[in-house]
């Protein structure tokens, strides 16, 4: 149950990085 859990948290992980990427991009608009 272990693999399964660590497979399915790395997606997560992309995810949040993405949505990490836009909360930035708003920033910028944001800052301009």
């Amino acid at each position: 149950m272990t693999p399964a859990l660590s497979h399915t948290k790395m997606p997560k992980t992309g995810r949040v990085e993405q949505i990490n990427r836009d909360q930035v991009k708003s920033m910028d608009e944001l800052d301009n």
